[in-house]
């Protein structure tokens, strides 16, 4: 069976999927835990390319891609993924699922035999794949004993894999990392590229954009997740973006993943932000003017004199809500120049994201967005709505029209969904989990549910306000401890205060928390309790 060129790429993600998936099978008592890419694929690439693309189809797109040396590129930009925050997007897009304690077991490696087992599953033929006949199969190194044998059997009788030779398939063998690299370089279609070639189009294609890979070792689920969630953005050798052919992000999502601020601090208000060494904060102690000031604490300058919160920065363009004129929405550039107003309207909840400018307008509270030169402008979802936030083209928020319960959209309008069935405020989306405070009733806890809806639980027993998920915690005002800073682990484990000071919002910039105590003092406390000081 071959596979045509318009349909390699959806291929190429069914069995991309299988590095990372951490899932129990369900097919049979003898095979192992989960899900693999194929080394046969990954290898037998190397020397056969037309293994799993047509040899038609394939001329036609080596012409394409070297007549267009524009299609060899990657569309990310900004900072790259964590192996964490691109394993968490995958399961939000529903492609991975980890096993049933929803870990996805990152640090784990992967065997041949188990990617084709998953093959055959996505692929709709696992019915046919897991009786297959073995009588024609070639390979001396498969037991006969079994199920694997018969996914085997059915791979290579359809071409699906031809192993390191007629003889051996490689069984119970890990993928290495320049086998896992030289498979999604070949099917993205550029299968005119020499074994030498490799590493140079996997860079230029983004694939092993800040991956930490060990060429001539197993690799690492953890890996993997990062190295699909570069491919998936990236475009195939006819010109199309991987991700938007199979529908699993739109449009938007990939032109520029540059964020103006986190989520965690734009639910906080947006009183700190930074972009390249330098951090913009509201001043409380100056009336909430916008100033910036470096790392190292110096070359502190005012830039406006409007009370600013929502701060994102982008290149040389700060994003702002102006309370000193009716909460409207304002632009200004990093050196004080080129003040004016975007959107001449009540706005909110602002996140610079994608190349575009969210928020939350009017008293209704409408979901729009608008170009940052002021084009474009619409609406994107009629909800009365607060704490937006846009992550991996996703919209999660909190639903006045439905007794204030967390939602989730995709950006494109679709697959709007309640994700909780009581209040939720201080909404965090990170990681294919989303943090929330559950309002409902005096003591408010914090919780969190995965981004499909699914394993809702309570993570404290304290009165939580204004939460703040970062780099592996929640940071939140204990109520129950006179409003003093606290964080915890994802899991609700290791409670620990940070600070004594009273607070009422805080913002994270790297190890710094910045926080407000009163309407008129910003201060700062490393992550970790030290270093407590004023902001001026």
């Amino acid at each position: 069976m071959r596979i045509k060129i318009s349909r390699y790429c959806m291929l190429f993600l069914t069995m991309a999927l299988v590095f990372s998936l951490g899932l129990t099978p369900v097919w049979g008592e003898e095979a192992d835990e989960t899900d693999g890419e194929d080394t046969a694929m990954a290898s037998e690439q190397i020397g056969n390319p037309e293994d799993i693309i047509d040899e038609e189809a394939e001329a036609g797109d080596i012409e394409n891609a070297e007549e267009n040396p524009e299609v060899f590129t990657h569309v990310i930009q900004g900072d790259p993924m964590t192996e964490g925050e691109a394993a968490g997007i995958l399961r939000d897009w529903g492609l991975l699922k980890g096993d049933d304690d929803g870990n996805l077991m990152l640090d784990t490696y992967l065997t041949r035999e188990q990617m084709l087992v998953i093959v055959s599953r996505l692929m709709g033929l696992e019915e046919i794949a897991k009786d297959y006949d073995v009588e024609n199969m070639t390979f001396n190194d498969v037991p006969r004993v079994g199920q694997y044998q018969h996914y085997i059997a059915w791979a290579q009788k359809n071409d699906i894999t031809r192993g390191y030779s007629p003889q051996v398939f490689g069984f119970k063998e890990s993928l290495t990392g320049w086998q896992a690299v030289t498979f999604f370089v070949r099917t993205m279609g550029y299968t005119y590229v020499p074994d030498d070639g490799i590493m140079e189009a996997a860079t230029n294609l983004g694939i092993v954009r800040g991956v930490n890979l060990k060429l001539d070792e197993p690799i690492l689920r953890g890996n993997m997740a990062l190295l699909m969630y570069n491919t998936i953005y990236a475009r195939c050798s006819d010109g199309t973006i991987l991700g938007e052919k199979i529908g699993v992000i739109v449009p938007e999502a990939v032109e520029d993943q540059t964020r103006g601020n986190t989520v965690g601090n734009i639910v906080n208000e947006g009183i700190a932000a930074k972009c390249g060494e330098w951090i913009y904060y509201s001043n409380l102690a100056d009336g909430g003017r916008l100033y910036k000031v470096k790392e190292d604490d110096t070359g502190r300058e005012k830039l406006n004199d409007d009370d600013s919160k929502y701060i994102n920065v982008v290149d040389e363009w700060i994003y702002y809500q102006n309370k000193t004129d009716g909460d409207k929405l304002y632009k200004i550039k990093t050196d004080g120049t080129g003040r004016s107003v975007l959107v001449d309207d009540i706005c909110g909840s602002i996140n610079v994201v994608g190349g575009w400018v969210y928020y939350t307008a009017g008293d209704v509270r409408q979901h729009q967005r608008i170009r940052p030169d002021g084009t474009g402008r619409e609406v994107v979802n009629d909800d009365c709505s607060y704490e937006l936030n846009v992550v991996a083209g996703h919209f999660y928020y909190g639903n006045l029209l439905d007794g204030q319960k967390l939602y989730s959209m995709r950006i494109d309008g679709v697959n709007k969904t309640a994700l909780s069935n009581e209040p939720a405020y201080w909404i965090n989306a990170d990681e294919g989990w989303v943090y929330y405070v559950n309002t409902q009733g005096e003591k408010w806890n914090i919780y969190k549910v995965r981004t499909n809806g699914e394993e809702e639980t309570k993570l404290n027993d304290d009165h939580s306000m204004n939460v703040n998920v970062d780099n592996g915690w929640i940071y939140y005002i204990n109520c129950s401890d006179n409003d003093k800073l606290y964080r915890i682990k994802l899991d609700g484990s290791e409670k620990t205060k940070v600070c004594d000071d009273t607070i009422t919002q805080m913002n994270i910039i790297g190890e710094w928390i910045y926080y407000s105590s009163g309407p008129d003092y910003l201060g700062k406390v490393k992550t970790d309790g030290t270093g407590m000081s004023e902001v001026k």
